[in-house]
């Protein structure tokens, strides 16, 4: 399964790292392979929870965390889908 975010978010600077973060105890986040067009930034991330099965993620916890060379910014709640 996959986590995709699409931020409206000018340059922040250098190279990005994106961090998400779900609120769903035990579950595993990969890295997140983060991309650019214009003003929107794109991050994709995997995810896995332990036990292998299927689990639910309550968007509304999602939050993500766009580290730049000049500046970070917190995306707290998501609109799931």
């Amino acid at each position: 399964m996959q986590i995709e975010a699409h931020v409206t978010l000018p340059h922040t600077g250098g190279r990005k790292l994106t961090v998400t973060e779900t609120g769903t105890p035990g579950l595993w986040i990969s890295a997140a392979r983060t991309s650019r067009q214009g003003n929107m930034l794109m991050a994709l991330s995997g995810k896995v929870h332990p036990n292998g099965g299927a689990f639910g993620i309550e968007w509304s916890d999602v939050r993500i965390t766009i580290i730049g060379a000049n500046v970070a910014v917190d995306v707290g709640g998501c609109a799931g889908g």
